[in-house]
């Protein structure tokens, strides 16, 4: 995939009287815990430096951020990062109803990624968003990020594990956001889905 343009189209926070964006435009929507690393994720994926904000401090993002690619040939969706424990409730149940919410619209076209520490694994905050993917039969793939900070038998391990744990039809990618290591894999595998 070759990105020739991305921008910054809008933030959105949950109103459920409407949407905001174009649903027959096809979206590719990152999910993850905070700390994962998934606005590195997609800057990397993109091949842009600071295009999704990453913040030092987790749950700040409290929107949907909408960025559109190639002129508007599809978007990518960065999500809240989910899970930070010493967040207050509230806000932690604000951005999980969030991600929620977005789930439930409608679109024509999407597909969902899920941004995973290697090094932690899926968490049970990971499985509920992966079970209501495959439930709503998105066509998911988990990019194991950080795994250049992890051993090759690490590594291994950890795709193994994941590989046993989730449904069929789940593709995986060891990626490093870091090194750009599983961002050719990730394209093709958007490609060919």
């Amino acid at each position: 995939m070759i990105i020739k343009d991305s921008q910054f189209a809008r933030g959105v926070v949950a109103d459920k009287n409407g949407e905001f964006w174009d649903t027959t435009i096809p979206q590719i929507v990152f999910y993850g815990r905070s700390n994962a690393g998934k606005s590195s994720t997609v800057n990397r994926i993109l091949g842009r430096k600071k295009l999704a904000k990453s913040s030092r401090t987790p749950g700040k993002t409290q929107e949907v951020n909408f960025y559109t690619i190639n002129n508007g040939e599809f978007y990518v969706v960065d999500t809240p990062g989910y899970g930070y424990a010493k967040l207050p409730k509230t806000v932690r149940d604000k951005i999980r109803n969030l991600i929620l919410w977005f789930m439930g619209t409608r679109t024509e076209s999407r597909k969902s990624v899920m941004v995973v520490d290697a090094k932690i694994g899926l968490t049970d905050l990971d499985w509920e968003i992966l079970e209501r993917l495959v439930a709503a039969d998105e066509s998911v793939t988990i990019l194991l990020n950080k795994s250049d900070k992890l051993k090759q038998s690490e590594i291994a391990k950890t795709l193994n594990t994941t590989r046993k744990s989730v449904p069929d039809g789940v593709d995986i990618i060891v990626f490093s956001a870091d090194t750009g290591r599983g961002v050719d894999p990730f394209w093709a595998m958007i490609e060919k889905s």
